[in-house]
């Protein structure tokens, strides 16, 4: 039932991170802006059950508290007339909250990537798709060497904490939601964001080389 969810959305073509979260009925709580280094070995065998996930393209990986569902679809922009191409990766955690990577490719020709608004466009788009996303808190940040924009939002009892960045042509969007009245620990969200990194890059995303 979720994938036919998930395949509605998409078709209508609407995607936000609030809808596909209040679906899977969880809900998001407001989080730390930093993603501090895992540092005890006790701290880090609760995690030892998280999924390893590496997407099918090999572009990156991440770990999510269990296998997550995967939608996938092309869509065209209504407004500037490109297409975009959709990958959304979710899956719930035992702390009650819906963890969420979606990966937005834009077309490389347009130059889209280039565009210095990119990420506060698409969070504006986010806040535009329903009056109930109330933006609580921006800002710009590095996540992991890249520049990004870390954000909150309330969406009726639902809170949802993410960041977003670019890497070349894709747009990358980590989020957590969860119940404000159901609010979980902190080092979840975290463990999740560290998790992630692009293949093949020891240095950091916007040093990535790109594919022959």
């Amino acid at each position: 039932m979720f994938r036919t969810f998930m395949t509605t959305l998409l078709v209508a073509g609407v995607i936000v991170i609030f809808v596909i979260s209040r679906f899977l009925g969880i809900d998001s709580e407001t989080t730390t802006q930093s993603s501090p280094e895992i540092a005890s070995e006790n701290y880090q065998s609760v995690y030892d059950v998280w999924v390893p996930f590496t997407s099918e393209d090999k572009d990156f990986k991440v770990k999510f508290p269990r296998p997550p569902e995967h939608i996938s679809q092309t869509t065209r922009d209504s407004l500037n007339r490109y297409n975009k191409h959709y990958d959304i990766y979710a899956a719930t955690g035992l702390d009650n909250a819906a963890y969420m990577l979606q990966e937005i490719t834009f077309p490389g020709e347009k130059g889209v990537s280039k565009n210095p608004s990119i990420l506060k466009n698409s969070l504006g788009d986010i806040l535009a798709s329903t009056r109930e996303n109330l933006l609580q808190k921006t800002e710009d940040q590095k996540f992991k060497g890249v520049d990004s924009l870390y954000f909150e939002i309330e969406n009726g009892d639902n809170y949802i904490t993410g960041i977003m960045f670019m890497n070349k042509d894709t747009l990358y969007i980590l989020s957590r939601t969860i119940n404000e009245e159901d609010k979980g620990e902190e080092e979840d969200y975290n463990f999740f964001l560290n998790s992630f990194e692009i293949n093949n890059s020891s240095k950091s995303l916007e040093d990535r080389k790109p594919k022959e």
